[in-house]
């Protein structure tokens, strides 16, 4: 026991954990890998360790627990009540994962890994993807709509993650005033349309010059073989009217 007790000041002094407010079953499992690499299995040790690591804020929040711990199972008491009191509710998960959560400065697989956790067990991969690729930036879907539909989504995400590192290389130009540096998804898309621009404007200038080349053989040849209008050529003098260009003239008509 002795030894126990030297691993948990040890652990004390040494271990630092890392508390989510959101997540608190992170920090637990934290707490427990530590304990198990350090040999330490007392209910009573493992209880003080976890108070002497966790904030205010959840302290607070067992505050009888702490003050007049249980004298069977402390540990296990406090990590089940701190868990079932700070735990976001299930239907607050399912909300956010469906209304609210964005990629914002994440990377995508960041994103799509908080997603994952938001949908806990009724994680389907289906209903993950689609809102995954919903809420990318329009930056991305270029490249991921190249990609095979049969692709995991995180095989998706590592793709994603790549173009973000692309584009976190571009940096805008330092000045004596700090100005808000543009969003490197907004300068890709804008390069992006850029060129979609000039593609457009170069497809339609070829297809002016290539109307102008087939009218301007058709005219050659309209002239060389009968430089007459239709109805001259057809009713002669008798034509009610001209279509110019036409060289037909009265004395033809006559002869």
């Amino acid at each position: 026991m002795d030894e126990e007790k030297t691993a948990a000041v040890s652990a004390v002094n040494t271990v630092s954990l890392a508390y989510f407010k959101a997540d608190p079953a992170l920090f637990f499992a934290q707490l427990e890998s530590e304990c198990e690499l350090r040999g330490i299995t007392s209910q009573k040790t493992k209880f003080n360790l976890a108070v002497s690591k966790l904030p205010l804020e959840a302290v607070q929040e067992v505050r009888e627990i702490i003050i007049s711990p249980p004298k069977d199972k402390p540990y296990y008491k406090l990590k089940e009540e701190l868990v079932r009191r700070t735990s976001v509710s299930r239907q607050k998960k399912l909300s956010q994962l469906l209304h609210e959560e964005q990629l914002g400065d994440s990377k995508p697989s960041q994103f799509l890994r908080r997603l994952q956790h938001l949908a806990g067990e009724s994680n389907e991969d289906g209903i993950i993807r689609h809102i995954f690729l919903q809420r990318l930036p329009p930056a991305y879907h270029a490249v991921l709509a190249a990609v095979g539909e049969d692709e995991p989504v995180e095989k998706l995400a590592e793709i994603a993650d790549s173009v973000a590192d692309l584009t976190s290389g571009c940096t805008a130009p330092v000045s004596a005033v700090q100005t808000q540096e543009p969003d490197p998804l907004a300068r890709l898309l804008e390069g992006q349309r850029r060129l979609e621009a000039r593609m457009e404007d170069l497809e339609r200038r070829l297809q002016k010059v290539s109307i102008h080349r087939s009218q301007s053989r058709g005219r050659v040849k309209a002239v060389s073989k009968d430089p007459m209008c239709y109805l001259h050529r057809k009713f002669g003098d008798r034509a009610n009217y001209c279509k110019p260009p036409c060289s037909f003239n009265s004395q033809q008509g006559k002869a």
